[in-house]
């Protein structure tokens, strides 16, 4: 995997393992959203071995495990309804939750989703 404009390989690394089997069409689409979003991105999780998909609660099947999913940081609630909005363009599965935001590009899932945590 490559580094893009504005995110590095190691941000999308397993927090427990160190390791990182994400697509790079994945991280390439999460640039455009940045590009068009216009403001930093903070990804809180990215590719995730099963041991650390079990420890932060994702399902068995996760998209994370797959290197299909990334979850995000966006602070303030205007910041948030404008990434979404965004991020809406280019990923069709999305779940909000109340301290991050998760988007994935599964193809093996049902697709144009949103969803609360």
């Amino acid at each position: 995997m490559i580094d893009t404009k504005n995110f590095t390989r190691e941000e999308f690394n397993c927090r427990c393992c160190g390791e990182n089997r994400m697509h790079q069409y994945v991280i390439e689409t999460l640039q455009k959203v940045r590009d068009e979003f216009g403001h930093p991105i903070k990804v809180t999780s990215g590719w995730r071995c099963p041991e650390n998909n079990a420890e932060s609660g994702g399902s068995t099947n996760s998209s994370h495990m797959a290197g299909l999913a990334i979850d995000v940081e966006v602070k303030s609630s205007f910041h948030r309804y404008n990434f979404l909005l965004t991020a809406m363009k280019y990923f069709d599965r999305i779940g909000v939750a109340e301290d991050f935001i998760h988007i994935d590009m599964d193809p093996n899932k049902t697709s144009k989703l949103l969803w609360l945590y």
